[in-house]
């Protein structure tokens, strides 16, 4: 099936855990990561963890790191 009109449909309809997972099995991890950060911390850490390159996993870890970061410090203030 084509994976670009199956994200079309998913976005056109707000359902963005499939949306992440259409992203994720097309290999774009890094635009998988931003939605996954919108919607679940554990689905984020789910696509970190997916690519086979080391250097892409590591800059997507680091991303959620400073997502993280940045949201502890908007709750404490």
């Amino acid at each position: 099936f084509d994976l670009g009109f199956a994200l079309r449909l998913c976005l056109q309809h707000q359902k963005l855990r499939c949306a992440v997972l259409v992203y994720r099995r097309m290999q774009l991890y890094d635009e998988a990561l931003d939605l996954a950060l919108r919607v679940d911390l554990d689905l984020a850490k789910l696509i970190a963890d997916s690519p086979a390159d080391v250097e892409l996993r590591r800059r997507l870890w680091l991303a959620i790191v400073q997502h993280v970061v940045r949201y502890d410090e908007n709750v404490a203030r």
